[in-house]
């Protein structure tokens, strides 16, 4: 299994030119999306290719200033993984950073890229291996305990509500449950009234202004 020792941070957070807001998630299209089909580089094939999840996500990092065209491209190049779901899983060992001396900042940034994953993964509309599907029931189970008494993880609950919607398993999640991950997660990225509805919350979630885009 990979650690959080195999982040590579290339990009300089402290560098202006860098344009990396810290407080936003970081995973948006934004508005400058990239239309239609796009056929991804050579080295996000060759990352897929060999199954290597980390080094997809560090791709993802060292790349943030070029992250429209980045997540545009993954969808296209998890189509040459044997089984993407065990790879983008496999890049979410890293994402709580045990075991590790990772600066915040850091963690923070390898959880924005693993959500980057996890969304594009479900826009991919790939099937879900046997073994994917129950590592990832176990994965999220353990991701839910570790956001107990933890209202402050709103990277950890974003990161939840992806993944549960990325392997297809909202409905062995309760509706309270769904609703507290959501009320801790960011709102400030573009699809997060997307996400709610694709979890079926389609009324307010308490304390934030979602039903609007609903």
């Amino acid at each position: 299994p990979h650690t959080p020792q195999d982040v590579n941070f290339s990009s300089n957070p402290t560098d202006p030119s860098s344009n990396y807001d810290e407080s936003s998630p970081g995973v948006s299209l934004q508005n400058d999306v990239v239309p239609g089909p796009v056929t991804p580089r050579n080295e996000l094939v060759a990352f897929c290719e060999k199954m290597d999840g980390v080094g997809l996500m560090n791709y993802v990092n060292d790349n943030f200033q070029d992250r429209t065209r980045v997540q545009a491209e993954l969808p296209g190049a998890f189509r040459h993984a044997p089984d993407a779901g065990t790879m983008v899983l496999g890049a979410l060992e890293v994402f709580h950073g045990e075991g590790s001396e990772l600066k915040e900042w850091e963690l923070r940034r390898i959880r924005k890229a693993c959500i980057v994953l996890l969304k594009q993964f479900r826009v991919a509309a790939l099937s879900v291996s046997a073994e994917a599907s129950v590592r990832a029931r176990e994965l999220a189970l353990e991701w839910k305990e570790r956001l107990v008494g933890d209202e402050d993880n709103m990277f950890g609950a974003l990161g939840l509500l992806h993944l549960i919607c990325a392997f297809g398993f909202v409905s062995e999640f309760s509706l309270d449950e769904l609703v507290d991950f959501s009320v801790a997660a960011p709102t400030n990225e573009e699809d997060f009234p997307e996400l709610c509805r694709t979890i079926g919350l389609t009324e307010r979630v308490p304390g934030k202004d979602v039903d609007v885009f609903l």
